[in-house]
């Protein structure tokens, strides 16, 4: 193990909400396994949630910790000890909590100057747009996490950058996204609340991307090759594709930790009224549920060979993150990537 002055270390921001933080953490613990040192930085409440996987990952010698920052909730109209998305009593609050997660800027900058080794690189939820302003004041690269496919992030980056909603007149009127390999065709009533409805925060971001060092993807190459390629080209070449990252993580008790209780808190302490669906976007109807289940059950030739496809997109995605495989490269890429790059930086300060 090399001495803390020549590791790498890796400062990882998650989005707090659980769906950002668990691949997040299983992202840590990759950078780790290739014996770079890496901090979590979250909230006092989150932070607990990541007290077992930081236990487990200590027995194993990996070097992962988690620093809190303290987090204010009712300057943003949120109640008291509101610190992730499912402890909101209404999904209402989401925007509010968004804004909430990107007024940290101080304290994390505070949190920054007391780092050892000396932070040599920034992975952030693409959400958390402040931590740009970090990066640029600290002089480090900041790599932007986005938890789902190229195909979806290209789809978004296009239509935005081409301003393909312009003309849409309706929520369900379709339009062809623009820029893609192949022929496309969605509504607005199928991108994200923030794409349509936080127009403001998603320019914010959007702002924040312009200044990022590159992407690190939840996805593999051989699961979209065109899409990674076309992604690649529309926004400069850094972007790495990791995933599926759970499959990174073989600790089975870990996992089932991971999904403890949830069935408590899924729909009984965040419930919905009685005729608010269509207001909070609730809207699958009972016949696409029994079409889709009867699709995915179907005996004939269609579901056999739904279910031989997804065999093999499995064998796929766990061969790409066993060691050679093209997610365990693409991570051994990036850490060379800013390990080049410090050094760079280093015999610059030499000079």
């Amino acid at each position: 193990m090399a001495s803390l002055s020549h590791q790498l270390h890796f400062v990882l921001f998650p989005m707090i909400a659980q769906g950002h933080m668990i691949p997040m953490f299983d992202i840590a613990r990759m950078l780790a396994r290739h014996g770079v040192i890496v901090t979590i930085v979250t909230t006092q409440l989150n932070a607990k949630r990541f007290a077992i996987p930081l236990a487990r990952a200590a027995e194993s010698g990996l070097h992962i910790r988690a620093v809190e920052v303290q987090f204010s909730c009712q300057e943003t109209g949120l109640p008291n000890e509101i610190e992730n998305f499912d402890m909101l009593p209404s999904l209402g609050l989401g925007y509010e909590l968004f804004v909430a997660a990107n007024t940290v800027q101080e304290p994390v900058e505070r949190l920054f100057e007391g780092l050892t080794p000396r932070p040599s690189c920034i992975i952030s939820d693409m959400l958390l747009h402040y931590t740009s302003n970090v990066a640029i004041k600290f002089g480090i690269p900041r790599i932007s996490f986005i938890g789902f496919s190229c195909f979806c992030t290209l789809c978004i980056h296009n239509i935005e950058i081409y301003k393909a909603l312009e003309s849409v007149n309706s929520e369900s009127e379709l339009f062809v996204v623009p820029g893609l390999p192949d022929h496309i065709e969605l509504a607005s009533s199928h991108l994200p609340a923030a794409v349509i409805d936080l127009k403001d925060f998603s320019a914010r971001v959007s702002d924040a991307e312009m200044l990022r060092y590159g992407f690190i993807i939840n996805s593999f190459e051989e699961l979209e090759p065109a899409y990674v390629q076309e992604y690649k080209r529309a926004t400069g070449g850094k972007v790495w594709c990791v995933g599926p990252v759970s499959l990174s993580n073989k600790d089975d008790i870990d996992k089932a930790h991971r999904v403890l209780k949830i069935g408590v808190s899924v729909g009984s302490q965040v419930t919905l009224k009685w005729g608010e669906e269509e207001k909070f976007g609730v809207v699958v109807k009972k016949e696409q549920v029994k079409n889709a289940v009867n699709s995915a059950m179907n005996v004939g030739e269609e579901g056999e060979e739904r279910r031989r496809r997804a065999r093999e997109l499995s064998k796929m995605a766990n061969k790409a993150v066993e060691e050679q495989g093209s997610s365990y490269l693409s991570m051994k890429l990036l850490i060379e990537d800013i390990r080049k790059k410090t050094l760079v930086e280093k015999n610059r300060e030499a000079l």
